[in-house]
């Protein structure tokens, strides 16, 4: 419930994609998932070289440092030349 919330609040947002998929440094479009991708809660591009990546934890389980290193790597893929910051942070509600 809280992620389609999420969803519906940043969806057609300029700069921001939800449900966004990210694989051998391609953004897929919105709500695709293709094997071995990075599936991204939200993904805003701030527009001066700064990515964030907001990850929604409902449950117990936390952001751990492998995802984190998943997620990195992947939007470094997808920006490269552009990115120049990368956050990634866990949201809860």
């Amino acid at each position: 419930m809280v992620h389609e919330e999420v969803a519906a609040a940043f969806f057609g947002q300029p700069g921001f994609k939800v449900n966004a998929g990210l694989l051998g440094g391609t953004l897929l479009p919105n709500g695709l998932r293709v094997a071995g991708s990075s599936f991204l809660d939200v993904l805003h591009d701030v527009g001066n070289g700064t990515i964030c990546i907001f990850d929604i934890k409902t449950g117990i389980g936390g952001l751990g440092s492998r995802q984190i290193n998943q997620y990195w790597d992947a939007a470094k893929d997808a920006f490269k030349g552009y990115a120049q910051r990368i956050y990634i942070l866990e949201v809860r509600p």
